[in-house]
């Protein structure tokens, strides 16, 4: 396990490297403005892109679930097509479709007993 894997160490040790930035303002007076404002800038450019990414794959996560849970239905339309150049493609996007789907459900079986183990 990272710290990237859990977002209580991933926030301990973002608290950590900002209890160390302002220790070293305190004790160390040489640091210029400029300095000052380059980390304040990397700490919240820090912070804003982990709680984005974070937040982007929960709604691609929610999305890729949401599709798989209708999958069947647009399976079900793609082997009812006539067999010309269209429904062959319909097949083919579908048989992709439900690898896709495959793929992410075992995933989230394995994550899932991975947290049962723990």
């Amino acid at each position: 396990m990272t710290v990237h894997d859990d977002p209580i160490l991933m926030l301990l040790a973002f608290a950590t490297l900002a209890v160390a930035f302002f220790a070293a303002l305190r004790y160390f007076k040489a640091i210029s403005i400029m300095a000052l404002v380059v980390a304040v800038g990397g700490l919240v450019m820090f912070g804003v892109m982990y709680i984005g990414g974070t937040v982007v794959g929960i709604v691609m996560e929610h999305q890729t679930m949401k599709r798989c849970l209708t999958a069947h239905e647009r399976q079900a339309k793609a082997y009812a097509a006539p067999n010309d150049y269209f429904g062959k493609q319909l097949r083919e996007a579908a048989a992709e479709e439900a690898k896709t789907c495959a793929d992410f459900a075992a995933r989230k079986k394995a994550e899932e007993q991975a947290k049962r183990r723990e």
